[in-house]
């Protein structure tokens, strides 16, 4: 049977591929920040309790049973080229790579993309591309959007953040050794993530009972005292590893 125009084949489920591939959004920013923005390439979020897919290991590198799969070797593609591969959540929230030329209501744009796509149809090989569906223009851009992301963080957020530090600098971690970059921007999510823990607390001590707040989720605020304990203990502990390399 021929496709009708935009129509797109189900190629498989890209993630999540195992049971830890799915994790807080909070943790996977900070994840991705730590380790360069390599996380970003491979993630997808969670419709349903804004979360995030990431099936990436420890070091931030596609983990084993996602090399298996074909996505790994689809190349991004330009920003002027039409891409083949597009990404799309089911309805248990899974996503789903599908093959093929949406129609987006304008023909001509149809037409034009169906051109790249025609070779397929007579048996001939053709490399497919995958949309880039992260729009950072330039590294720089990267950076500061994270640093000003923290700043709206919720208690819960800092909380899955120590989590997530707490499991990499721990004595019987899968890691034992980070590079001076890991522990450097480490240190920086940290201090960060303290700054805005003590911004949080002191807006708590002020507002008045019944006041409110849209930045402030006061019902988090019996945990933010450890919250901040366990930001200076590991501000500490990477403080002693960036001493322990200069």
């Amino acid at each position: 049977s021929y496709f009708k125009p935009g129509e797109l084949v189900d190629i498989g489920v890209f993630s999540p591929r195992r049971d830890d591939d799915t994790m807080p959004l909070a943790s996977f920013i900070l994840k991705n920040y730590i380790h360069s923005f390599k996380c970003g390439r491979w993630a997808f979020l969670r419709d349903e309790d804004c979360g995030a897919y990431d099936i990436t290991d420890k070091n931030a590198e596609l983990h084993s049973e996602a090399c298996t799969q074909i996505y790994p070797y689809i190349r991004k593609c330009e920003l002027e080229d039409f891409p083949l591969i597009h990404a799309r959540l089911d309805p248990s929230g899974k996503v789903h790579y599908l093959l093929g030329i949406p129609y987006r209501g304008c023909w001509e744009e149809f037409e034009s993309a169906m051109h790249s796509f025609a070779p397929l149809f007579s048996g001939a090989e053709l490399e497919t591309t995958v949309a880039n569906g992260f729009n950072f223009t330039n590294r720089r851009h990267a950076e500061k959007s994270t640093m000003g992301i923290i700043k709206t963080f919720q208690v819960e957020d800092i909380i899955a953040c120590i989590k997530h530090l707490n499991e990499m600098f721990a004595e019987n971690s899968e890691v034992q050794e980070w590079s001076q970059d890991i522990i450097f921007r480490s240190y920086k999510v940290v201090r960060r993530l303290k700054e805005r823990a003590v911004e949080m607390a002191d807006l708590m001590k002020t507002l008045r009972p019944g006041g409110e707040r849209t930045d402030i989720n006061m019902s988090g605020a019996n945990d933010l005292a450890d919250a901040l304990n366990d930001l200076r203990r590991l501000e500490e502990q990477l403080q002693k590893k960036k001493d322990s390399i200069s």
